[in-house]
Parts: C-alpha cells; structure tokens; sequence
C-alpha cells in the first residue's frame, strides 16, 4: 500500500466520522425545532382554538378561565361562566385517544404523553394541569412514533372548526 491509498483510507475514516458528527448535529436541531413548533405554549393556544370551536365543548370551568382556554369576552348570552365541572377534560381526552397517546394522572406516573394532575389548590373544584409526560421530553430518547402522535394530535386540533369570537354555535 503507498502513501496515496493510505492517505485515501485515513481521509475516507476521518470523512465518515465527521459525516455521523453531522448527521447527529441534523437530527439535534430537528429536534429542537420540534419542540419549539410543539412547546407547550403553542399546544395551549391550539387547546383554547379547540375549547371554543364549533364541535369544542365551550368549557368555563375555572381551571379554562385560569389557563386561558376560555376568555371571559367570549361568554355571551346562553354560556355559563365558572362552571365548576370541567367539560374540556373528557373532550381533550377523547382528542389523546383518537392519536393513540396516553395520559397520566399522578406525578408518579411515568411512560406517558401527558400528565394530567389535580391543581392541589382547589381539587374540590376539579381544577386540572395539563403538562407533557416523559413521553414526549423532546429528547433523543424520545421516540419518533411519539413525536409523530404529537404531530397527529396539533393536526386534528388545528382542523376542528372554529367559531369566530362570538359563541353563537
């Protein structure tokens, strides 16, 4: 072997390894731009367009006034305000099953894609958190499946109808 093949063979392993340094680097700020499309800001406001859309469930239950899926501008005539069962819930739970997710309801509560918890200020009141599970912790170890489901779940959310500010349905 001369020096030019052994400089070929030492240039194709250096090439190789910088080539799997940047596909590694790719699918890092793939990720981080996921999770910035996907943030939890971002699924609020989706969860607000669904609360006060046409097939939404128009909840006014504390926990939707607080977390702002339900702004009090809209309450017009006909629509209870500070209801105290919430009716978002069952609706955005039936939304998580439609795309295959699972939800958590304690903090202990692990492999799931969210956690729902009882707002230890009012549980009397049926006030609900919802936040992210370990499932979709926008990671490496995340599973693309998830993230898919994720995706699946803004889509279906996004595609609801929407009323405009009036609730008039």
């Amino acid at each position: 072997m001369d020096g030019v093949e052994r400089l070929a063979l030492v240039s194709k392993v250096l090439l190789d390894l910088r080539l799997c340094e940047l596909k590694s680097e790719n699918e890092a700020l793939r990720l981080q731009v996921f999770a910035l499309q996907h943030s939890f800001d971002h699924l609020s406001q989706r969860m607000q367009w669904a609360n006060c859309s046409h097939s939404g469930p128009w909840c006014t239950c504390h926990d939707c006034l607080q977390s702002g899926r339900f702004h009090p501008e809209y309450a017009g005539p006909g629509i209870d305000r500070c209801v105290f069962q919430c009716t978002f819930k069952p609706f955005f739970e039936r939304l998580l099953t439609q795309c295959n997710m699972s939800v958590g309801y304690r903090e202990s509560d692990t492999d799931t894609h969210f956690l729902c918890l009882d707002s230890p200020l009012a549980p009397h009141e049926s006030w609900h958190s919802w936040h992210y599970g370990t499932k979709l912790a926008f990671t490496h170890a995340s599973s693309k499946a998830d993230l898919a489901k994720l995706q699946q779940l803004f889509q279906t959310l996004a595609d609801l109808p929407r009323s405009e500010v009036s609730p008039e349905r």
